[in-house]
């Protein structure tokens, strides 16, 4: 909580959303070291069940996350797309609930999103993003908290 409600962070996300901000869940996913448990292809907004989409997520690196320890990867402007379909499987690798995937992504424009720890990165909830595997001998720690206005 006190991470998700830092001055800091607030004051950016109000220039984004403006004064009137809900903090709506935050979440800390840890990667073991040489897993192969990836998040697919997902938008966050699919499964939220939000009545509008003004909303942004902030991903704050608590250990380096780097295209080896499998940092996300996001595909830029297709959040402008609004909702992908989203088709569901029975993957044990994938930490995604019901395994959601966008099919037929084609990552050729993805950008990976690496942070040191300490660092922040926001994006929208329809934007089109994925965690590989980490491959690293360390384990990868990071701290999702969504909010919404």
């Amino acid at each position: 909580y006190e991470l998700a409600t830092h001055p800091r962070l607030l004051d950016i996300v109000a220039m984004i959303l403006g004064p009137d901000i809900v903090l709506y869940n935050v979440t800390y996913i840890i990667t073991e070291p040489n897993s192969r448990t990836f998040v697919s292809w997902h938008q966050d907004l699919t499964y939220w069940g939000f009545d509008g989409s003004d909303q942004v997520s902030a991903w704050l690196a608590l250990s380096p996350a780097n295209s080896h320890s499998g940092c996300m990867q996001m595909i830029p402007g297709r959040h402008l797309e609004g909702m992908r379909d989203q088709e569901t499987a029975d993957d044990p690798d994938n930490v995604l609930l019901h395994s959601q995937t966008i099919p037929n992504v084609g990552d050729s424009h993805a950008v990976t999103c690496e942070l040191e720890p300490g660092e922040v990165s926001l994006h929208h909830g329809w934007t089109v993003q994925c965690s590989r595997p980490n491959l690293s001998a360390a384990r990868k720690h990071r701290c999702r908290a969504s909010t919404r206005a």
